[in-house]
């Protein structure tokens, strides 16, 4: 064992100094306290000038410099990486690169973990709230700052381009599906006090992680099992394109998530044409992110982007619009298996068969509209429904707007993603630069069939107080123009003879058409 080193890299550092100015080696070293063999060695170069106290650590420090910028770089994305993430990333560079350790099965533990700490002081740990609470103090502004940061950054990455491709726009989550849902009513004779169902066993439940993108097409699944070796019998029950999972609690874990990326996830978009790069949103749970998956996404084209914490019930469009009625349909087809199969009960083996009849149930739009509702596509903060957030944190906006008729509102929802479909960028920039504008100006701008469903999208941009950004420079309002077109828009939402009105408006009058009647 080497001898203890009794003297600081500081003391070292001044004693290398004095020699340079001239003094000799043993006289700085004997006035600063170090090695004299040690100094001469520093100074001449046999030995480096800097180096650790005490044993060498199992990465370099070129290394170490890669696992801090990765650190900060998820955490600049909203993915703040936990102690035990960064534990798994490293037990899976040191298996991949068969190292030598002194760690059991190769997973550093808290005396690592403290020394690398100390190693790196720009590195500091936070304690998260707890998550009811935190969602709770969620504000919309928060989240309409998150919209700005994420905008910003796919500017700079020459992204921004992607959120008008709905097929390229990916989210995933999993959830927890039961073998023995909760029974519903059912008909029984009259006058029996107690109604039994068999079941198996009620808290039975496997995690499946589900992916799909802003154009409604759901990827291959991932159904994650408690077994070390998953049984042939299941294996063989799962369809060929699903991945199988395998955690020792069931549950997604790191090294699962890693393998739907590489296994499943990835194929799936070369074998379907879909075009690279891609946006995939998630949240920043600890299962989702280590240093392979993060170099494998930047090497293949997957562009990872964390959802703001605390905030998936309202950005997630898994939990927003998804999740809700596929459990409604795995709840239908449990019930039709059971029915086909008096006497038995739902087991591992027949849960994929029947998870798949209830995705099939799960149409495009159900899904499109989930994107639409979290405000990631279209992308932005004004799709969303800010009701689900305390009162206490909404913003004045939110809290004028609910003065507005709530009718107002749902129209204008429902009508700008209309829009957004049927006009070109440039179209819609006109739209936002001439914000109740000068109908000189509108007629100069845009051809005569789109000024009337302007003025209805601007109209009820008003009355439902929502202003557009300071670009908007027109100094003078056609008062009359917006007075006729809200006389209009108030018949067209309300009125059920209104057809007559709708042939006239447009060329887009069938379009709008549909979308009024969908309205009303």
């Amino acid at each position: 064992m080497a001898p203890k080193k009794n003297y600081t890299p500081e003391q070292m550092r001044r004693a290398i100094e004095a020699v340079k100015r001239g003094e000799a080696v043993s006289a700085a070293a004997s006035k600063y306290g170090v090695p004299r063999i040690t100094l001469r060695n520093k100074v001449t170069g046999i030995s480096p000038a800097v180096c650790s106290m005490g044993p060498g650590t199992i990465f370099t420090v070129q290394e170490e410099q890669i696992l801090v910028k990765w650190l900060f770089a998820l955490a600049d994305r909203h993915f703040p990486i936990s102690r035990e993430q960064l534990l798994d990333s490293v037990q899976q560079i040191i298996i991949k690169d068969n190292r030598k350790t002194p760690f059991t099965n190769n997973r550093p533990g808290k005396t690592w973990y403290q020394a690398f700490l100390k190693r790196h002081p720009e590195i500091s740990e936070r304690t998260a709230q707890n998550l009811i609470t935190s969602r709770d103090n969620v504000t919309e502004q928060q989240i309409k700052s998150w919209f700005t940061e994420i905008k910003n950054y796919l500017q700079e990455q020459n992204l921004e381009h992607l959120l008008k491709r709905p097929s390229r726009i990916f989210n995933a989550d999993e959830s927890a599906f039961f073998l023995s849902p909760k029974s519903s009513r059912v008909l029984v004779r009259r006058g029996d006090k107690t109604v039994y169902t068999t079941s198996g066993n009620e808290k039975e439940n496997l995690t499946v992680l589900l992916t799909a993108n802003a154009a409604g097409q759901i990827a291959p699944p991932m159904i994650v099992f408690a077994y070390e070796r998953v049984p042939k019998p299941i294996s063989d029950s799962v369809p060929d394109t699903w991945g199988i999972g395998r955690s020792e609690s069931g549950w997604m874990c790191s090294e699962t998530f890693y393998e739907y990326f590489t296994n499943i996830f990835h194929p799936w978009l070369i074998e379907k044409n879909i075009e690279l790069p891609v946006l995939f949103f998630l949240d920043g749970h600890g299962s989702h992110l280590t240093t392979h998956l993060s170099d494998f996404c930047a090497k293949n084209g997957i562009e990872l982007i964390a959802l703001y914490p605390n905030s998936t019930h309202i950005l997630q469009p898994m939990d927003v619009a998804v999740f809700r009625p596929l459990k409604v349909f795995w709840k239908r087809q449990v019930i039709r298996w059971k029915t086909e199969h008096l006497g038995q009960q739902v087991s591992k083996t027949s849960f994929a068969p029947i998870l798949k009849s209830a995705l099939d149930e799960i149409t495009k739009d159900c899904i499109s509209n989930g994107f639409r509702a979290g405000g990631i596509c279209p992308f932005g903060p004004e799709y969303i429904d800010f009701s689900k957030l305390n009162s206490k944190n909404r913003s004045a906006e939110i809290t004028k707007a609910q003065g507005a008729s709530s009718q107002n509102v749902k129209f204008l929802r429902m009508l700008e993603p209309e829009i957004v479909t049927l006009f070109s960028d440039e179209k819609l920039n006109t739209f936002k630069k001439y914000f109740f504008p000068r109908r000189t100006d509108l007629e100069n701008e845009l051809p005569a069939e789109d000024i009337g469903l302007y003025m209805l999208w601007a109209k009820y941009k008003h009355l439902c107080h929502i202003e557009f950004p300071p670009q908007s420079t027109s100094e003078e309002i056609d008062l009359q123009s917006i007075e006729t077109t809200a006389t209009q828009t108030t018949y067209y939402a309300n009125n059920h003879e209104s057809e007559v009105l709708l042939n006239e408006f447009s060329p887009y009058s069938g379009q709008l058409k549909c979308c009024l009647l969908k309205y009303r």
